[in-house]
C-alpha cells in the first residue's frame, strides 16, 4: 500500500478502508489486518471517505461515488464542469459536497457548495462562493453544525483566512452566505 494522500481512513462494518496510491481505495479486515481488495479509479481521489446510509461516499474529479462494502460502485454521479474535493456529508436527505467549477463566460474557476439527491444524483441547489483556486488544504472540506455549513478557505494571493458560513433554509433549499475575515 502506498500513501493515498488526501483522505482519511474509515471503519465500516468489519472492514477498514484507506486511500492507496492516490487513485485507489484498499480494504482490509479490521480484526486481523488481512488485505481484501483494492478498487482503482481513473483519477486521483481528493476527498475523505464517509459512511452515509450504508455506503462509502467520496469524490474524485467531477464524480460523487458510493461503494458498498465489497467495493462495488452503487452510485456514480457526475457534476458537470466541476472538480470535487473535501468532505462528503449528509444534511437531511441530501448530500453536501464542495469543489470548484469553471465558469466559461467569466473564464474563472469558482468555489461551490452543492446539494445532491443521494438517490438519483440530481442537483438540488448550488451556491457560488466566488473565485478561488484549489490548494491542498481545501481537501479538509467543511463541517455541519446546527443547520450551518462552515468552510475554511485559504486564499493564496491575500493569505487571509476566510470563514464562509451558509445557513440552510428548510425545504426551499436556498442558502445565505456571509464572509468573516479572521
Amino acid at each position: 500500500m502506498v500513501n493515498g494522500g488526501y483522505g482519511t481512513p474509515i471503519v465500516f462494518k468489519n472492514l477498514f478502508f484507506c486511500l492507496n496510491s492516490f487513485d485507489s481505495i484498499a480494504a482490509y479486515n479490521k480484526n486481523n489486518g488481512k488485505y481484501l481488495f483494492n478498487r482503482k479509479f481513473d483519477d486521483r481521489i481528493r476527498s475523505s471517505m464517509n459512511v452515509i446510509d450504508g455506503y462509502i461516499w467520496f469524490s474524485h474529479t467531477s464524480h460523487l461515488i458510493a461503494l458498498d462494502e465489497n467495493g462495488k460502485i452503487i452510485h456514480d454521479f457526475h457534476v458537470p464542469n466541476a472538480f470535487l474535493y473535501g468532505t462528503v456529508s449528509k444534511y437531511q436527505d441530501e448530500l453536501i459536497i464542495i469543489g470548484t467549477k469553471y465558469i466559461q463566460d467569466e473564464n474563472t474557476s469558482n468555489k461551490f457548495i452543492w446539494a445532491i439527491d443521494k438517490k438519483n444524483g440530481n442537483k438540488l441547489f448550488e451556491v457560488n462562493l466566488g473565485v478561488g483556486s484549489i490548494i491542498s488544504t481545501d481537501t479538509s472540506g467543511f463541517w455541519l453544525q446546527k443547520g450551518y455549513i462552515y468552510m475554511l478557505l485559504i486564499m493564496i494571493k491575500s493569505l487571509r483566512y476566510l470563514l464562509k458560513m451558509a445557513k440552510l433554509y428548510g425545504k426551499e433549499k436556498s442558502m445565505e452566505t456571509s464572509i468573516v475575515i479572521l
